[in-house]
């Protein structure tokens, strides 16, 4: 999950369990054993407002040992294993030091469940475990497989600014060029080229689908992820358009582009990102924004925590408290109070919705919430949370396409795409299209509530209708 979708979530003062970043299985698992935890199980990690599934896998080795994995398919689809596991007749215990957490249980006698609990920064979680004949498969349909009828390139350029160099790979057409270009740029936090979330690569789809179009694609890895050097967090939304622009530049230097015709495609923060880098810029022939931000930084994360926090249940009670001290708190880190002083100012506020009696429930809370705070004062989210789009969008003149998801509960469709067309339009843009999708989350996938557990569970990667709209949209503009 992106970095935007974390820290608005952690502001919302949710409580709960940290979450953990746990893996998917693609083969299946033997019949249970007499009085042996072998196989693959499943129960859910009941969580205040929600649950998380949770999936286990325990085999046994020649020489007694037993070792384990563990996943959850609401987060991740990356194979994590268990750092210890121990059975002696029957009773279970596998720890997850990564995770600092430890799942304790007892085999009942049939052999068919574990009931236990989950351990984890001092909470203490019943967890039942069901055994099944089979692990879970997540499935991505859309994902493109080869053989490929364009080619790829792995590059890399240097951005002399950052200083940083950046890694990529550009598709592009077979046929004769030069082709029209799309620089795609993630949202926040540290992506890799495809964009990769939750078993999902939209960028990946993207740029098969815009090559299969005739454009040439270049997808980029963030700073420090894969082959790009740097670092995110202690970057800026300003530094990462500079990182574009090399990009653009990087295109430019390309004989088999168009260079009169290169654009960009950003998604969340990459939708921040794009104006930025278009704004009074002759060298961006258009842009598309996915799900880009229409308000300031401060405001979408209010808006988002609180729309997460309606669809999960909150009452209206818990609502405006939350929200006040949501509100204190992103005006301390949005202002300019050194680190050493805006943390005492933070705890307090805080103390006055989670009390601190030294217990080891408590001390847990305190340690998530102390970690949110250190992430609330990084160089990235403090930029971010001052950082406005209206000015940057005032001064694209070339053509726009916005688009936005009516489910999408980290960008709201219905606070962002009126600001963005009236800025575009008031510096005079007379090319500019918006359009919202019923049903389609942040992530561009038909959903049903929109919120983030959901993003894993749905196989689609980005709702055909909308990669329609927009390779068509670009097509008649790249061309012109």
């Amino acid at each position: 999950m992106n970095r935007l979708s974390r820290l608005c979530a952690a502001t919302v003062l949710a409580l709960a369990l940290s979450p953990v970043s746990l893996p998917g299985f693609a083969q299946a698992a033997p019949a249970v054993m007499a009085a042996q935890p072998l196989g693959v199980w499943k129960g859910e990690l009941k969580l205040p407002g929600r649950s998380l599934s949770m999936e286990f896998t325990f085999q046994p080795a020649a020489d007694g040992t037993w070792s384990g994995t563990f996943f959850v398919p609401g987060q991740t689809n990356a194979p994590l294993s268990f750092s210890k596991v121990t059975v002696e007749a029957g009773h279970l215990v596998a720890e997850a030091a990564m995770a600092h957490a430890t799942y304790e249980a007892q085999l009942s006698p049939d052999g068919k469940t574990l009931i236990g609990q989950w351990k984890q920064n001092g909470a203490v979680l019943d967890l039942t475990m069901a055994h099944q004949e089979s692990q879970t498969v997540l499935r991505r349909p859309q994902d493109p497989v080869p053989p490929f009828p364009y080619t790829q390139e792995e590059v890399s350029y240097v951005n002399p600014q950052g200083p940083v160099q950046l890694a990529g790979t550009l598709t592009m057409p077979r046929t004769q060029g030069p082709h029209p270009a799309v620089l795609l740029i993630t949202g926040s936090g540290a992506q890799d080229r495809d964009e990769t979330i939750l078993g999902h690569r939209p960028f990946r789809l993207i740029a098969d689908d815009l090559t299969r179009r005739g454009f040439a694609v270049l997808r980029v890895d963030d700073r420090g992820v894969g082959g790009s050097t740097g670092s995110v967090i202690q970057s800026t939304t300003a530094d990462f358009a500079l990182d574009v622009k090399a990009g653009l530049r990087f295109l430019q230097s390309r004989p088999e582009i168009d260079r009169r015709h290169i654009g960009l495609v950003g998604h969340s923060e990459g939708g921040l990102i794009a104006p930025m880098v278009a704004a009074g810029n002759p060298d961006v022939a258009f842009v598309v924004l996915l799900a880009g931000p229409g308000m300031r930084g401060d405001a979408t994360i209010q808006a988002q925590s609180e729309a997460i926090a309606r669809k999960s249940g909150a009452s209206e009670a818990q609502l405006k408290s939350s929200q006040d001290v949501q509100r204190q708190l992103l005006a301390i880190a949005a202002g300019p109070t050194p680190r050493e002083q805006a943390i005492p100012r933070m705890r307090a506020l805080l103390a006055t919705q989670v009390p601190n009696d030294g217990s080891p429930d408590s001390q847990a809370k305190w340690k998530q919430l102390d970690a949110q705070l250190e992430a609330m004062l990084t160089p990235w989210y403090r930029y971010f949370l001052t950082c406005d789009p209206l000015p940057y969008l005032r001064k694209v003149t070339c053509p726009v396409l916005a688009l936005n998801g009516e489910n999408d509960t980290q960008v709201l469709y219905r606070l962002n795409l009126g600001p963005i067309e009236r800025a575009l339009k008031e510096g005079g843009n007379r090319d500019v299209t918006v359009q919202s999708f019923p049903q389609l989350n942040h992530l561009f996938q038909t959903s049903q509530t929109g919120l983030l557990d959901e993003y894993a569970t749905i196989e689609e990667t980005f709702a055909p209708v909308a990669l329609k709209t927009m390779g068509d949209w670009l097509e008649r503009h790249a061309r012109r």
